[in-house]
């Protein structure tokens, strides 16, 4: 597993492994087994290649955000930052729903106004978006529906 993960964090999940109770084994077969996950996700991913267009490019970059999440998680893990790592499971899943919505959801109004330009008009026009659940709400409609 040392080699998925950051050294920093790595060195610091060994000096953890002689103070945590009995069940780090378990802790660190899950870490590890997440660390596979994400590097089989991340190989698949790169094979893939992008659709032309701004739904693809927004959705593509919504899910890679969710992935570096992980990554961020699995890390905060492997060094014991157990407050901050389910911190952080909130904003990869909230990631990974808007992507989905992008994807499957989002008229093309909304895609416009996520793909417009960096501008503080642009920033509070997008900002106005469906909360996560109503994203959630039309992704399920959505899933229901094929």
């Amino acid at each position: 597993m040392r080699d998925l993960i950051p050294q920093a964090a790595s060195s610091a999940f060994s000096l953890h492994l002689y103070s945590m109770p009995a069940n780090i084994n378990t802790l660190e077969a899950l870490l590890e087994q997440s660390a596979k996950l994400h590097t089989a996700i991340g190989k698949y991913r790169e094979q893939l290649g992008l659709h032309p267009g701004n739904r693809y490019l927004l959705s593509a970059t919504a899910t890679v955000i969710s992935l570096e999440h992980a990554i961020g998680i699995l890390t905060l893990m492997a060094g014991s930052g157990f407050t901050s790592t389910f911190a952080l499971f909130r904003v990869q899943y909230e990631a990974l729903t808007r992507g989905i919505w992008i994807l499957y959801g989002a008229s093309e109004e909304w895609v416009e106004k996520l793909s417009a330009p960096f501008t503080t008009e642009n920033a509070k026009k997008a900002n106005e978006g469906p909360m996560l659940a109503k994203m959630l709400e039309v992704n399920n409609d959505n899933c229901h529906k094929a």
